[in-house]
């Protein structure tokens, strides 16, 4: 880079995001991919964006919407993000940890296997985010607290306790063996021992009442709380991620489900895949004019439609297509996704277009 462009890119303003987008997190992307696709469907969902989705998928975008629909997207990459930055906390050291604490999370580890269940947990994670964000941020807070204290203060202390090992010529092994003793007398005795193992003969004389070793004691002693303290409240904290997630395997449909499948040996791994735009667009276009013309015939005749009038022969018309319709949207879009509603909404449009086209 010269000077020139070095000099340009240092006065530039700072980003509110990155330009471009993440690798995947671009709208066009989005929409292609089947997962993200589903989850982004549920987002505009949760945030009542619905019009603006059927405007998005209709073609037919307003000035205002581009600004929203790039606030929508920025707003879901952000939430993918952080979900992403949840579930890879949740690796098989994390996962033993919390199963050692957790009687509940130790039982569903011993009837699924670990690797399957943070697969699954891991993908179930992304879903309850965007349909149960309560839920979510309950399993978040756990997992990050937990995290938070194994890298801050569990991890501070274990650094501290070794410094003073090493600054005092003690092992690990000799200074575990000591701190395990109860009694509390007998333990001081052991740890000055060790303090004092290196001592020549004149320290040795002056330390007779522990003048010179009785401060490593004291702090020896005092990691010994402080190392205990810090295990106590991690097993806490796993414990608590423990009963968090074994409560969403075990009262979720979904979950329970996806793990029985793979329990009985179901080569497909993972949970079935939700329905993404490309899948909607694909199902609601499949249009059997055959079927459609041989049902037309039939309601036809039923209806003695060529000895009725105009008015009458139109109320057929309408009566058919309302049929059409209904029977579409009942096949097609119960129990599915957003872009299946829009998309077949704009399809029974198709459908009734067709009215004039009756005779």
């Amino acid at each position: 880079m010269g000077i020139i462009d070095t000099l340009r890119k240092s006065k530039e303003k700072p980003q509110e995001h990155e330009i471009p987008p993440p690798k995947g997190h671009v709208l066009a992307e989005i929409m292609k991919d089947k997962k993200m696709s589903h989850l982004f469907g549920k987002h505009l969902e949760k945030e009542g964006k619905e019009e603006l989705a059927a405007r998005l998928v209709a073609g037919e975008l307003t000035e205002e919407d581009i600004q929203s629909l790039e606030e929508q997207r920025s707003l879901f990459s952000e939430k993918i993000l952080q979900a992403e930055k949840i579930t890879k906390l949740l690796t098989k050291e994390n996962v033993i940890d919390i199963a050692k604490n957790s009687e509940e999370f130790a039982k569903i580890i011993s009837i699924y296997g670990v690797e399957q269940l943070i697969k699954m947990v891991q993908n179930h994670i992304l879903e309850i985010f965007f349909t149960d964000e309560e839920r979510f941020q309950l399993t978040a807070e756990a997992l990050i607290t937990s995290d938070s204290h194994k890298n801050g203060q569990y991890k501070r202390v274990g650094e501290e306790t070794e410094k003073l090992c090493n600054d005092n010529n003690i092992s690990q092994t000799e200074y575990l063996e000591a701190i395990a003793i109860a009694d509390i007398k007998e333990r001081n005795e052991a740890l000055k021992k060790l303090v004092t193992k290196t001592y020549g003969k004149t320290k040795k004389f002056f330390d007779k009442f522990g003048w010179v070793s009785g401060g490593t004691v004291d702090k020896l002693e005092l990691q010994k709380q402080l190392l205990e303290r810090s295990i106590d409240d991690l097993n806490v904290y796993q414990t608590n991620i423990g009963a968090v997630l074994a409560i969403s395997v075990i009262r979720d449909d979904f979950m329970r489900n996806a793990l029985s499948r793979e329990l009985m040996g179901d080569k497909k791994t993972g949970p079935e895949p939700k329905p993404g735009f490309s899948d909607a667009k694909q199902e609601t276009e499949a249009f059997d004019d055959e079927a459609f013309n041989k049902e037309w015939l039939k309601f036809r005749k039923d209806s003695d439609f060529d000895a009725a009038n105009d008015s009458i022969k139109d109320d057929i018309r309408e009566e058919f297509i309302s049929e059409q319709t209904k029977k579409y949207r009942e096949r097609e879009v119960k129990g599915k996704s957003l872009w299946h509603s829009i998309l077949a909404t704009l399809f029974e449009k198709k459908i009734s277009n067709k009215k004039d086209k009756l005779k």
